[in-house]
């Protein structure tokens, strides 16, 4: 098994599913900083697991939030 990465400059937007992993709504969120667009993150409550304050950190150093209903 292997896992192979290619660098890309930017992401166009669009939206993930977490699953319910916190560690997929941290990267999303992340990975959102470098795109064109708009990321939705479908679950992101999952962060409150492992890093509860992982959203007003991520404001803190700039990322923007909006969650909806």
């Amino acid at each position: 098994d292997s896992l192979n990465i290619y660098p890309i400059k930017q992401f166009t937007g669009g939206t993930v599913d977490a699953c319910n992993d916190h560690r997929i709504v941290m990267a999303a969120a992340i990975a959102a900083t470098r795109s064109t667009a708009p990321v939705t993150i479908i679950g992101c409550e999952a962060v409150n697991k492992s890093y509860p304050s992982f959203f007003d950190d991520f404001r803190k150093l700039g990322g923007e939030v909006i969650f909806s209903e």
